[in-house]
C-alpha cells in the first residue's frame, strides 16, 4: 500500500535527514511513493558519508539510523528508481 494520496498530489515534496532512519527494506519503495505523489518537485537533505571516521561518527551521533551511505551510494539508489527530484547531501564532522 502507497500513502493515501493521489498521483501528482502535492506541489512540492520535502524530506530533510529522513532517509538514513528508513527501514532498508523499504527504500526503494519511498522513493518511488516521493516520485509518483509529487509534481515533480522534490527536494531531499540526506546525511551522507565517504570515511570511516565519518561512519563511525555517524552511528554514535544518532544510532536510529538504519541506512549510512557513502554520496555515490545513494546517488546510485535513486537513479536505480529514477528519481525526479533534487538532493542535498550533508556530512557529519
Amino acid at each position: 500500500n502507497g500513502i493515501p494520496f493521489k498521483d501528482s498530489y502535492f506541489d512540492l515534496v520535502i524530506s530533510k535527514e529522513v532517509f538514513p532512519h528508513l527501514n532498508p527494506k523499504k527504500i526503494d519503495f519511498v522513493i518511488n511513493e516521493c516520485n509518483r505523489v509529487s509534481k515533480g518537485n522534490i527536494f531531499l537533505e540526506i546525511q551522507c558519508i565517504e570515511t570511516e571516521e565519518e561512519h563511525e561518527n555517524f552511528k554514535k551521533w544518532d544510532r536510529t539510523h538504519q541506512i549510512i551511505k557513502t554520496k555515490k551510494q545513494w546517488t546510485s539508489l535513486f537513479k536505480k528508481n529514477n528519481y525526479i527530484g533534487d538532493i542535498h547531501f550533508k556530512y557529519l564532522t
